[in-house]
């Protein structure tokens, strides 16, 4: 599964369509990658600092499950 499913599936359970939608209103990370965190970390509490490690956990929980 993609990085950015993961984080939209977490967006979904956390906040429901409304968060996600916040999210997809964002824009391009590639655009500007400032705002991208910054509405990320709100919704999600996920930010540059801590991505790795964030997307990690959901990582290893999607692969809990399937075990």
């Amino acid at each position: 599964m993609p990085i950015n499913a993961l984080i939209i599936e977490k967006v979904q359970k956390e906040k429901g369509n409304t968060g996600v939608i916040r999210l997809l209103n964002t824009g391009s990370f590639r655009r500007n990658k400032e705002q991208f965190f910054n509405n990320l970390n709100k919704i999600t509490g996920i930010n540059e600092d801590n991505f790795n490690e964030k997307v990690s956990e959901l990582i290893k929980n999607e692969y809990g499950k399937q075990e």
